[in-house]
């Protein structure tokens, strides 16, 4: 636990309370997103969207809780129209819910 903790650059407390289903503070919150995003598995199933979803969510992590959702409905919306605008086929990651489609 300490060397998994001093890799994220958390405290082991903070980790064991994340890992116990606690929601940790701010900041542990944003070391172990960075430490997700930075050490992520590149040749894993690619249409599972996680880390896609943990990206969103960091780069939308300065603007109010209540507006979040939004921002990233709107990104991935612009990243379709993206991917058309280009006639390339988006990755699975993309593709609205079904209750969108």
């Amino acid at each position: 636990m300490r060397a998994t903790a001093r890799a994220v650059g958390v405290r082991p407390s903070g980790l064991q309370y994340f890992i116990d289903g606690g929601k940790p503070h701010a900041g542990t919150l944003r070391r172990l997103e960075d430490w997700y995003l930075r050490n992520v598995d590149e040749d894993r199933d690619a249409s599972a969207g996680d880390t896609e979803r943990v990206a969103l969510g960091i780069l939308v992590r300065a603007l109010p809780v209540h507006r979040r959702d939004e921002a990233i409905r709107r990104s991935l919306e612009f990243y379709r129209g993206l991917y058309a605008s280009l006639g390339t086929t988006p990755p699975a990651w993309l593709a609205p819910p079904e209750d969108e489609g």
